[in-house]
C-alpha cells in the first residue's frame, strides 16, 4: 500500500523550503517506479527526501533501501541518526533499455520519497574510461553507476539548478580548504567565457559561472615560494572515484582507488609545475568527485541488489504520478534525450 501525506505549512520568505518537500509517497511494502526513456544510456536520478511530519506515519523512524536498474543506491537509508535536513541524493546509472525502475523497499517499516527526477544525461558527459593515478591505468566505467558527492565551484559562491545547465548546484569550496590562507579567490564576468570551438568543453560539461572563478596560489613576499591548495572531503572507504578537474575551458578526469581513502577524508591537491621552476602558481576553477559502483553493483556498501522477482511487487507508472512543481509535485520526470 502506499500513501500520500502532505506538510501542513507552505514555504515562506523566512523558511524558503522547496515546493518538492512539501509532499511525500509512503509504502508500507515494496515498490516500484517504472519511466519510460526514450534511449538508453546514462541519466541522472536526483532523489528528494525529507521527513516532513504526519500524525499517522513517522517518516523519520523508516528504514529502506532504494533500487535503480539491478544498482544499489541506497541501503538502510534513514533520518534516525541525523537532524531531519533536507537531502538530495544525485547518481547517474546505465540504462540498458526503454524503461528505467526505482524501487523502494521497507525494512521492517515503511519507506517514502519526495520526488524524484529523471534527466537523460548528454553522451559525452562521463567518459568510457578513465585514467587512474599513476595515469599508466586505465579503468574501463562504461556500466559503472555513479553517486554525484561533491561538486565544488572554486572561488565563488552558491551555483543552484535554477542558475545552471542541466539542473545541477555547484558548492562554494571554502567549506573544503584545508588552508584559507594558500587560496586566492579571482573572477572574471561569466559573459567573457569563451568555449572551444572544437565543442570540447560546453555548457552541458560546466556552466560559464564555473569557469569565471577560480582559486589560486596565493602571492607571497617570496618569488621562490611553492604553495599547493588543498581540499578536503569525506569519502566513503572501499570504493574508487571519479575526479574531475575544471580549469577554463579544459576538464581532466581521474579514477582514484580506495587506496587513496585514507580515515575516510579524500584529498585534492594542485600546486605549481614541477618542471617549470619560473612557475610558481596554480589554478583550478571546479571540481567534481563522484562515487563509483563497485563488484557488488553497488553505491552503499558491500550489498547486491536483489533479483527483479523478489522486488518486483508492485509498479506504479511514472506518467500517472508526475505532478507539476510548482504544485508540490511528488515526481519530476524530465525524459529530455
Amino acid at each position: 500500500m502506499d500513501i500520500k501525506i502532505t506538510a501542513n505549512n507552505s514555504p515562506t520568505a523566512a523558511s524558503p523550503l522547496s515546493p518538492l518537500y512539501l509532499s511525500a509517497r509512503v509504502f508500507s511494502d515494496v515498490s516500484t517506479y517504472s519511466f519510460f526513456v526514450s534511449q538508453p544510456g546514462r541519466h541522472w536520478i536526483r532523489l528528494y527526501f525529507l521527513p516532513i511530519p504526519d500524525k499517522k506515519y513517522n517518516l523519520t523512524s523508516a528504514t529502506f533501501c532504494v533500487f535503480a536498474d539491478n544498482m544499489v543506491l541506497l541501503h538502510d537509508f534513514s533520518f534516525i541518526a541525523s537532524p531531519p535536513n533536507p537531502i538530495l541524493k544525485e547518481y547517474i546509472v546505465v540504462t540498458q533499455g526503454d524503461t528505467s525502475k526505482i524501487i523502494f523497499t521497507p525494512k521492517d517499516s515503511i519507506a517514502f520519497i519526495n520526488a524524484i527526477e529523471i534527466v537523460s544525461a548528454p553522451p559525452t558527459l562521463i567518459p568510457n574510461t578513465t585514467n587512474g593515478l599513476p595515469p599508466q591505468e586505465q579503468f574501463d566505467i562504461s556500466n559503472n553507476a555513479l553517486q554525484v558527492v561533491y561538486r565544488l565551484n572554486m572561488g565563488g559562491a552558491l551555483v543552484t539548478a535554477f542558475n545552471n545547465t542541466l539542473g545541477r548546484t555547484w558548492l562554494p569550496d571554502a567549506p573544503f580548504l584545508k588552508l584559507e590562507a594558500a587560496a586566492q579567490a579571482a573572477w572574471v564576468p561569466p559573459r567573457t567565457i569563451k568555449y572551444p570551438d572544437d565543442k570540447a568543453v560546453t555548457p552541458l560539461i560546466a556552466p560559464a559561472n564555473i569557469y569565471s572563478t577560480a582559486q589560486q596560489t596565493a602571492s607571497s613576499n617570496t618569488s621562490q615560494a611553492r604553495f599547493n591548495i588543498t581540499w578536503e572531503m569525506e569519502a566513503e572507504p572501499g570504493f574508487k572515484y571519479l575526479i574531475r578537474l575544471h580549469f577554463l575551458a579544459y576538464y581532466q578526469d581521474f579514477t582514484v582507488d580506495s587506496s587513496s581513502i585514507i580515515n575516510s577524508t579524500l584529498l585534492v591537491q594542485v600546486g605549481p609545475s614541477t618542471t617549470d621552476s619560473s612557475n610558481t602558481d596554480a589554478i583550478l576553477n571546479g571540481l567534481e568527485v563522484m562515487k563509483i559502483s563497485n563488484q557488488a553493483n553497488s553505491l552503499d556498501g558491500q550489498f547486491s541488489p536483489k533479483t527483479s522477482s523478489q522486488l518486483g511487487k508492485r509498479i506504479l507508472t511514472g506518467i500517472g504520478l508526475s505532478v507539476a512543481v510548482i504544485a508540490a509535485a511528488l515526481a519530476i520526470v524530465m525524459c529530455c534525450r
